[in-house]
């Protein structure tokens, strides 16, 4: 019985008081900049939904997009499934996506575009018919070729704007992240270059050049070339595409999409706190774990990214400024701001995962031997 008091208290304590060979200390890399050079974007899946055979102009459209995602200059992170209605079983998925039934709304080909797996989106991001416009419009666009140049520049993050449709409004929230980006671009300070660059973690051979920066763009969600990325954007979180107030959400990394602000929530506290968070040091390594979405981009990252660090400095952008920004950990989505109301946002915190070893250490032991004294006056040695 004494045993078996005596071992209660070690075992909890086991369990208590982590090893003291784990460095507490964050990463002291950007979020953003960790992103770039170490998160892979997860694979979309493109699903041609049809019945019987293909078209020959169907069957290339479908090589174009197998092709693309092979492309060792320019892949793409998007996998592609055909499904012939008229032979194969009803998939638990699509029915989730288009409806129990959908084999028999299934006239023409269809082109589903759905979320990455891993990510706590969708599924659906995009339906719509099978057709040469769309295949193009699904692997790049105007938008994300200027987005890519930007990252690859060297600039922390874009914010992308996405009006609602009511042009003073629209016009309002563009000058107000025009004027915060300006603001926050002479007031954040990332930490020093020989502090980041000395991180194990560091990717020496990156020629991205590593400083802060941070542009707009607007994006016009009925553009044919703009709609399915626009809906990639919109899709990405419950109820966004319902809204009628303009949206701005911060993409960063390899193309990576943060929360969303809508409405009201696009406000400078709003704004400097997403930025903060990009720039701060990266607390959660594990992409998963952080909150966002991987959006589609046609990029080679690693030949782009890895190399020769580049000497001459980026060309101007002819829009937006340069502005810098920081990601909060953690997998939860805050609520949105719907019809104006405004949501705050909690202020992003860098923790590390047990705080100091060390003084956990001393607490631990310090209980133990309170706990050993305890059993040693409640059960006396016997003589």
């Amino acid at each position: 019985m004494i045993l078996s008091k005596f071992w209660i208290p070690l075992i909890a304590l086991a369990f208590i008081v982590p090893p003291l060979n784990r460095d507490p200390a964050p990463c002291k890399i950007p979020v953003f900049r960790y992103a770039l050079e170490n998160w892979i974007p997860a694979p979309y899946e493109a699903v041609i939904v049809h019945r019987g055979t293909l078209s020959e102009d169907a069957k290339a459209w479908v090589t174009k997009l197998q092709e693309s995602a092979s492309n060792p200059k320019r892949p793409v992170n998007l996998k592609v499934k055909t499904i012939n209605v008229a032979e194969d079983p009803e998939s638990e998925l699509l029915s989730q996506v288009l409806g129990t039934g959908y084999q028999d709304s299934i006239a023409s080909p269809e082109l589903v575009l759905l979320y990455p797996a891993e990510s706590q989106s969708g599924p659906l991001a995009w339906r719509g018919p099978l057709t040469a416009e769309h295949v193009e419009a699904l692997l790049d666009s105007p938008a994300r070729a200027q987005m890519t140049k930007w990252i690859l520049d060297g600039e922390s993050v874009v914010w992308v704007l996405i009006g609602g449709g009511d042009p003073e409004k629209d016009d309002a929230a563009e000058q107000l992240v025009r004027a915060e980006i300006a603001k926050l671009e002479t007031e954040l300070v990332m930490r020093d270059l020989e502090v980041i660059q000395s991180e194990k973690q560091f990717g020496s051979d990156t020629k991205v050049e590593l400083r802060l920066g941070i542009k707009l763009l607007v994006l016009d969600r009925n553009e044919p070339q703009e709609k399915i990325f626009a809906a990639t954007i919109l899709n990405s979180e419950a109820d966004l595409s319902e809204l009628s107030e303009p949206i701005v959400m911060p993409v960063f990394g390899r193309g990576r999409a943060y929360l969303s602000l809508a409405g009201k929530g696009i406000n400078p506290k709003m704004l400097e706190t997403t930025c903060r968070f990009l720039i701060a040091d990266c607390s959660c390594e594990v992409k998963r774990l952080n909150p966002g979405v991987d959006l589609l981009f046609s990029v080679d990252w690693d030949g782009s990214i890895i190399g020769t660090v580049a000497e001459d400095p980026p060309s101007p952008s002819p829009t937006g400024s340069s502005v810098y920004v920081d990601i909060p950990p953690g997998n939860a989505t805050p609520d949105r701001p719907t019809d104006g109301a405004s949501v705050e946002t909690p202020e992003p915190k860098v923790i590390p995962i047990f705080g100091s070893r060390l003084m956990i250490w001393i607490t631990g032991l310090t209980l133990l031997g309170i706990a050993l004294v305890s059993i040693l006056t409640r059960f006396p040695s016997r003589t």
